[in-house]
């Protein structure tokens, strides 16, 4: 690129770390300093600019440091020609950019990390809207819980009267009475448990058996199962110790475990099989806190329900984020992230674990 004499400046020897001495006056000492990905850029330029192919001589390179850093540098620089147009002599200046370059960095890094924290706001309101109008939900089917309940009641009365009044025996008559009353009740059960789901978060225990809760959450997912032909396969243990809970808040845990298995399966159907039984707490537990034994030395035991379904089931690097609040794999509109953080709370208020 350029023949003859070059000047190094002391202070350009210093800017890299060097003392005037240690480089050597020549232009081969400021082409190996380049960095290799700026160097064919550099010589080009430089090149491009000595032959008048360019009017300015602008860039910015890195040029190693004696510490074995890379500084950034903005090189600037203006040649003199003769009169057949050839450069004879070309003088430079070099400013270290190193610092600036640092803060704009910074800078850009902070303008993505507020971008995200923008981003992750819009979508935590959006969640809370959710969140909200689930809540808003849940107040309009207990309002709409309490305007069927009172025509399901005079169904049933009518039912009852229509099947006193009947003189001659008709089985056509008998079984068209005794399903439609099924249905008052069954619809009844329904309304009921609209109503203990809607129920404000305060824990009202007594002794209850797990299977009976079970059952009523089975009850008012069934009609899903059959939508979606899910098989359910139930395995309940008999003579499960009783358990202080309230069974209202334990089926709302329940039917979102089962909603959840039914949405996972709902393309193709499948198997959802729900069990309980008593097991030792050691076999449960994988707290390292949990207490396993009583004051008298006697290992604890729980009871314990199963729900498993056929469906993909969960990536393995999600496990760990299912219970966190307002975290969901669903499509917007179809969930809220709040189901398993709610049934996490509510076991946890009864002193269990999920």
């Amino acid at each position: 690129v350029l023949t003859g004499e070059t000047f190094l400046s002391k202070r350009w020897k210093s800017m890299l770390g060097f003392e005037d001495h240690e480089l050597d006056n020549k232009f081969s000492e400021w082409k190996k300093r380049l960095h290799p990905e700026d160097l064919p850029r550099a010589l080009k330029m430089t090149q491009d600019y000595l032959d008048r192919r360019i009017d300015k001589y602008e860039l910015e390179h890195r040029l190693l440091h004696k510490d074995g850093t890379y500084r950034w540098i903005l090189a600037r620089g203006l040649a003199l020609w003769d009169e057949n147009g050839k450069a004879y002599r070309m003088a430079g200046t070099h400013v270290d950019l190193t610092e600036q370059k640092h803060k704009e960095q910074e800078l850009r890094e902070a303008n993505e990390a507020l971008k995200r924290s923008h981003e992750e706001l819009m979508q935590t309101q959006m969640r809370l809207i959710q969140a909200e109008k689930m809540q808003s939900i849940g107040r309009l089917s207990a309002g709409i819980a309490h305007e069927v309940k009172n025509p399901l009641a005079l169904i049933n009365m009518g039912l009852q009267l229509l099947q006193s009044c009947i003189k001659e025996k008709d089985d056509r008559i008998e079984t068209a009475l005794k399903e439609m009353t099924e249905a008052v009740v069954r619809a009844d059960v329904i309304v009921k448990g609209l109503l203990d789901y809607s129920a404000p978060l305060s824990l009202q225990t007594r002794q209850e058996n797990i299977n009976d809760v079970v059952n009523d959450a089975l009850l008012l997912v069934r009609h899903e199962l059959l939508k979606h032909h899910i098989e359910l396969n139930l395995k309940l243990s008999d003579n499960l110790t009783l358990l202080d809970m309230d069974k209202h808040k334990v089926a709302q845990v329940l039917i979102n475990l089962f909603t959840n298995a039914i949405y996972g399966m709902k393309q193709e159907g499948g198997t959802l099989s729900v069990s309980t039984y008593e097991a030792p707490l050691e076999t449960l537990s994988d707290a390292e806190d949990t207490q396993l034994v009583d004051g008298a030395g006697k290992h604890l035991r729980c009871v314990a329900v199963d729900v498993e379904d056929t469906g993909p089931g969960i990536p393995e690097e999600v496990l760990s984020k299912v219970f966190d609040v307002f975290y969901t794999t669903k499509p917007v509109g179809t969930g809220n992230g709040l189901g398993l953080a709610v049934c996490k709370g509510i076991i946890e208020l009864h002193g269990g674990g999920i």
